[in-house]
């Protein structure tokens, strides 16, 4: 992530989107939609930056949440 090396834009999403939900407004609605390419592209992201570290929650436990998601709900 210094090194740019990782690109979090759908991170800044994700905390875009977690701030709308904290701080509800009147047209909140329309800026909590999130298509579910964009949820598992944070996932996806989220999986590439905890790849970098030691310890939980792991990469491949990221994956398996976002399979897991899909299976039952997407697919």
């Amino acid at each position: 992530i210094v090194n740019k090396d990782i690109d979090i834009s759908r991170i800044r999403q994700l905390v875009s989107f977690r701030n709308s939900a904290i701080h509800y407004r009147i047209d909140t609605p329309e800026t909590l939609k999130m298509s579910t390419e964009d949820l598992v592209g944070i996932w996806n992201q989220m999986a590439s930056i905890f790849s970098l570290i030691k310890g939980e929650p792991t990469e491949y436990y990221i994956q398996e949440l976002a399979t897991d998601f899909l299976d039952k709900w997407i697919l």
